[in-house]
């Protein structure tokens, strides 16, 4: 088998420091054609992509003392967690531009083009999403095990590809590349072999999405079995947040679950993409935001302005952590945010200030314990700095985990 057909050329942006009205920093990515790269970023660097346009700057989401969860810390319930530090741009101690030293250059190689090796068809479709279908698989290489793979499709592909989206496109899925953790799903590489538009080849998880599995095993998980997948998804935001990127769309179904040994393990998927495809695709959005059809009900108010031009809404890291506020929800209580009313009323709630109330106390609703539902409710803070950072999720989830085990042996 012939090896895939390289890029031609090279695509690159200069990486340079600029200074935004807030007086950040916003450091550019040289994207390079290069194959063989390793894989992984380097913390501590802001990467700015789609699925990282932050106007709130995490060099570090959380204290300087990540590395001892002991330090820096403050009381919730009966747990101690690490205090965040955001620094918004109305932070008048925030270091100008010309304090800080020059930025690295990051310099990420674009996804492997896996065409010619990736073996499948319309007989192996798996499943789809809000704006693809997937496929099950198979990644031949010119060496080593045949591996199952998930193919990507994109849906409603109308017109050529702009080359504006096509570098952003290619940007994302490069950032998406390079990112290593047990928590996020695999990007393996692209293939041109499934349509006019390019397809993502990644980790391939038999076991579906969460949304799949609450829907269809909800009533059967533990307590235990939710808490570390929350655990599992708060550990993927921290990582990705560190850099920092930020996810952009985590909802139910953009967390993929893998069950081994008889424990659900949680990956994050689809960093950004949403954002970049919108527009391309013809996606339906809401109006006078930058958020897809679908996603309203697990999105921070602050992205669902009224009266605000769009191109001036940027995702953040805090509204990272207001959607898992959301997946906590909707693991714990096995009911969907705002379930029972269409998405524009759920807009108009929460333009009034209105949030998803708590379930009645209940047996069924016996896993929503009031330090839970604290939490919960501090995700879902109007105010994004009083929203806990990732760390801290960890940290409280970890808490939790360690009250079930004394309470078992007990």
């Amino acid at each position: 088998m012939s090896n895939p057909p390289q890029p031609s050329h090279d695509i690159r942006s200069k990486s340079k420091a600029v200074q935004n009205g807030s007086g950040q920093r916003i450091l550019t990515v040289n994207l390079i054609t290069r194959s063989g790269s390793q894989r992984g970023l380097s913390r501590g660097r802001t990467v700015t992509t789609t699925a990282a346009r932050s106007d709130t700057v995490y060099d570090d989401p959380c204290t300087s003392s990540q590395q001892d969860a002991g330090q820096s810390s403050e009381s919730t319930g009966n747990h101690k967690v690490p205090e965040c530090s955001t620094r918004s741009g109305n932070d008048n101690s925030q270091a100008s531009t010309s304090e800080l030293p020059p930025p690295p250059e990051i310099q990420l190689s674009l996804a492997e083009d896996l065409t010619g090796q990736i073996f499948g068809g319309i007989n192996d479709y798996a499943a789809s999403g809000a704006f693809a279908n997937v496929y099950r698989c198979e990644w031949r290489k010119p060496s080593g095990p045949v591996k199952k793979v998930a193919v990507k499709t994109f849906r409603h592909h109308t017109n050529p590809i702009s080359e504006q989206d096509l570098r952003r496109f290619r940007r994302e899925t490069a950032i998406w590349a390079h990112l290593v953790h047990d928590n996020i799903v695999t990007l393996y590489g692209t293939t041109e072999q499934f349509g006019p538009a390019t397809a993502l080849v990644s980790q391939w998880f038999p076991d579906g999405t969460l949304s799949h599995l609450i829907r269809e095993q909800g009533a059967t998980l533990t307590i235990k079995s939710k808490l570390k997948l929350l655990h599992g998804i708060a550990s993927g935001l921290y990582y990705l947040h560190s850099f920092p990127v930020v996810h952009g769309d985590i909802t139910s179904s953009n967390v993929l679950v893998d069950l081994k040994e008889g424990e659900y393990k949680a990956c994050l998927t689809d960093f950004g993409l949403s954002n970049v495809l919108c527009g391309h695709l013809k996606m339906s959005q809401i109006e006078g935001s930058t958020v897809r059809s679908g996603a309203v009900r697990w999105t921070a108010p602050e992205l669902l302005r009224p009266h605000e031009l769009p191109s001036n809404i940027k995702p953040t890291t805090q509204n990272d952590m207001y959607s898992f506020g959301r997946v906590m929800f909707h693991l714990l209580t096995l009911i969907i945010p705002w379930h029972d009313i269409d998405e524009y009323r759920v807009i108009q709630k929460i333009q009034n200030g209105e949030d998803v109330p708590r379930p009645e106390v209940s047996e069924a609703m016996s896993d929503v314990t009031d330090p839970r539902w604290g939490h919960i409710e501090q995700c879902w803070s109007i105010d994004p700095p009083a929203r806990p950072c990732a760390l801290t999720a960890m940290n409280f989830i970890t808490g939790e985990l360690e009250a079930l085990k004394q309470d078992v042996s007990s």
